[in-house]
């Protein structure tokens, strides 16, 4: 009596998924272990909502609004992207992703610009608040805002006098009373009627034709309005019958240092493009993908394998249907590993 020696077929399909396995753990462990420390810095957005703290051995704190959280950092080079530290913990933790630009500055995920304290935009926002204590002076002393440049830095305080001779920088526009949008487009980037080109570093301001309403906006290095901390908004300075409603809308977040309603500690993610986040995601979404069709495949072939009658059938299918359970456990233990 010959014994049939042929292969099970029913064993291909999970060969392939162990293979599979193999080859994603496989890439895990040649995922390069290394990434450059940030050193210890501090940025802030230009009205001071969002504040991140960069300190040593990659400890990071980030205020905004006046909530406060902590967590850990890392600074990415993109030509060796840490992938596996990245990937780890990503679902314990509120990742945000900060993208370097020249100069200083970090631009995070909502297009709000934070400066380091050598910025030259440092500088700019604090000649816009001296020029709004001008023009909050001149009101009190003539009951109407100034209406003309050299008005404004007539008005200027003694300390301030070097502003005299940045004038040309600072352009003033007669605007309508009845204009209902000069808010909502300054708010947008968008230019008031008859304003000037902006040139960078720039100050444009903005007095309505009765003197009861003025605006200061400024303009980065690159010539476009300086953002503010909530997502889609630009900074201005308000100004409205002898009242400063910025600097009054601020002082609600100043010296506010409540914990944030979210469990996950942040972390902090900073590189000079935005690959490697892009990779992270595709790394994750394929390995989460495969192993769950994987899971789903040992699963099918394990209840097949109940209908036959060959032990080694069964006991294969056993294997594999543990080795994939295991592998996805594994998986989203690393997710959620600190």
């Amino acid at each position: 009596m010959r014994t049939d020696t042929r292969e099970d077929p029913s064993g291909a399909l999970p060969r392939w998924m162990l293979c599979i396995l193999l080859a994603l753990f496989g890439a895990a462990l040649l995922m390069e272990r290394s990434s450059a420390q940030e050193p210890d810095a501090t940025f802030k957005a230009i009205d001071n909502r969002k504040i991140l703290l960069l300190h040593p051995y990659g400890q990071v704190g980030l205020v905004e609004s006046g909530r406060f959280s902590s967590g850990n950092s890392c600074y990415i080079d993109d030509r060796h992207a840490n992938l596996y530290d990245l990937i780890k913990g990503s679902f314990r933790r509120r990742c945000l992703w900060y993208r370097r630009l020249p100069g200083g500055r970090l631009k995070d995920g909502d297009g709000t610009l934070l400066y380091d304290d050598k910025a030259p935009e440092r500088d700019q926002v604090n000649h816009m608040w001296w020029l709004a204590n001008a023009a909050q002076a001149h009101y009190m002393r003539y009951h109407t805002y100034p209406g003309r440049e050299q008005d404004l830095i007539n008005a200027c305080l003694p300390e301030h006098v070097f502003l005299k001779h940045s004038a040309p920088g600072i352009k003033l526009v007669l605007g309508s009373q009845t204009d209902k949008n000069r808010i909502e487009r300054a708010r947008n980037g968008l230019p008031w009627a008859d304003e000037p080109a902006a040139s960078p570093g720039q100050i444009h301001c903005l007095c309505a034709t009765d003197g009861s309403f003025f605006m200061i906006r400024g303009f980065d290095r690159d010539g476009q309005p300086l953002t503010a901390s909530p997502p889609g908004d630009h900074f201005f300075i308000e100004l409205k019958q002898g009242r400063d409603l910025t600097a009054e809308h601020l002082m609600t977040f100043k010296d506010v240092c409540l914990p944030t309603s979210d469990w996950r500690q942040i972390r902090v993610q900073i590189s000079d493009s935005g690959e490697v986040k892009s990779q992270v995601e595709r790394w994750t979404m394929l390995i989460s993908t495969v192993l769950w069709l994987c899971f789903a495949g040992s699963l099918a072939f394990l209840f097949k394998a109940r209908t036959t009658k060959s032990v080694r059938v069964q006991v294969f299918s056993t294997i594999v249907f543990a080795i994939s359970l295991l592998s996805t456990l594994v998986w989203y233990i690393f997710l959620y590993m600190r």
